[in-house]
């Protein structure tokens, strides 16, 4: 809502640029907080989930409450780059004042849509795999037999 087609592609790309830093990155972080393995008693993936895990529940509950749902509704604009937003976004090829709005006739279309769930599965497939290779590959390394030591895998 608050970019154009243009725009939104970029702010994509920085989006998963910033999902391939954080998932090279999370297993430096995560193999620095398994020190604090017995700390208290607790193992050191109880602590990964605990450090991790506040942060994202906090956003959680945060996020609703801070986020706009509009640009005319966005406090942090002046009236006049609420009103710019406005404009901009009429403009653009495809953008009608009905597409803005959530129609539960049109959710349930696409919900209907055997197209939305072929998609969808798909993308649950390629997420499982992904997601299970890159979490899991280093415990499968280290229980090879290699030799290596934990830091290294």
């Amino acid at each position: 809502m608050f970019y154009n087609k243009r725009s939104i592609a970029l702010r994509v790309a920085y989006l998963f640029s910033t999902a391939a830093w954080a998932g090279a990155l999370g297993g430096l972080v995560a193999y620095a907080i398994g020190f604090l393995d017995g700390a208290h008693g607790w193992a050191g993936w109880r602590w990964i989930f605990l450090i991790n895990g506040i942060p994202t529940i906090v956003t959680g509950v945060v996020a609703p409450f801070v986020l706009p749902n509009s640009p005319e509704t966005a406090k942090f604009l002046t009236s006049e780059e609420r009103e710019s937003l406005v404009i901009i976004r009429s403009r653009e090829a495809g953008q009608t004042a009905s597409a803005q709005l959530m129609n539960k006739k049109d959710a349930m279309d696409a919900l209907k849509d055997w197209k939305t769930w072929v998609i969808s599965s798909g993308q649950y497939c390629l997420n499982s795999m992904l997601y299970s290779f890159s979490v899991f590959l280093p415990t499968i390394i280290n229980q090879s037999g290699n030799g290596w030591t934990r830091i290294q895998v």
